[in-house]
């Protein structure tokens, strides 16, 4: 089974700074601002959303794309491939 995280939220004091700070330090990309969030690419599947946020606020949630592959536990069983996706 492969689990990829595809995005977080990370609660920020001011999102757009954050954004920057993390391209200039990590080298990753920041991609634009999106409504509340500013979007910084890490690599080809996870992107960090910062958001600006009250700091007695924090939000935490994390989106994740599953998929699973049957072949890999039922190849004998003569099985179909299914592949299913979660988001």
């Amino acid at each position: 089974m492969e689990i990829t995280l595809n995005h977080t939220i990370v609660p920020s004091h001011n999102n757009v700074e954050s954004a920057k700070f993390y391209e200039r330090i990590f080298g990753f990309e920041f991609v634009k601002e999106w409504g509340h969030f500013a979007v910084v690419r890490v690599n080809p599947t996870l992107v960090l959303d910062f958001i600006t946020v009250p700091l007695t606020i924090i939000p935490k949630r994390a989106d994740l794309d599953l998929s699973y592959n049957q072949a890999e536990d039922h190849r004998e069983a003569g099985q179909a491939n299914p592949v299913f996706r979660i988001k």
